[in-house]
């Protein structure tokens, strides 16, 4: 093939011009099954979302990547400290239901959201207070 507007996919590689791109369409899928993994054992987490008295092991990295309203906090929060401290806690209100919180971290590493009528109101708050709400609607 001589020139890179040719080429040629599939599922799993695109060939342009000499090279061949390999692309695993479950890659990030089993990454992000081992941060989830990792989270449950706190291990490497350097994030605790605090509401109220209960605090929530997360990755910051994790959450920025998959929530702006954490990124910002984040990133704000690493101006203001610098790499003086070996974990971030990030406030969000008290008024949530534990399971409520689990709900959206869980949603944030894995893609999946238990819609639970019962605490549906709540749900919709959270979401739409960490503006992650856009991304569970698109």
């Amino acid at each position: 093939m001589s020139s890179k507007q040719n080429y040629f996919t599939s599922s799993t590689q695109m060939v342009v011009a000499n090279e061949i791109i390999f692309s695993s369409e479950i890659h990030s899928n089993r990454a992000f099954q081992v941060f989830q993994d990792m989270r449950a054992k706190e291990e490497l987490c350097d994030t605790y979302l605090c509401s109220g008295s209960q605090r929530f092991p997360a990755h910051s990295v994790v959450l920025a990547g998959t929530c702006p309203f954490f990124r910002v906090k984040l990133a704000t929060a690493q101006e203001e400290i610098g790499s003086t401290r070996r974990y971030n806690e990030l406030e969000i209100p008290a008024n949530f239901d534990k399971s409520v919180v689990l709900n959206v971290l869980d949603f944030l590493y894995e893609g999946k959201l238990v819609l639970n009528m019962d605490h549906m109101p709540e749900l919709l708050q959270l979401l739409s207070y960490l503006k992650v709400i856009n991304c569970v609607l698109t």
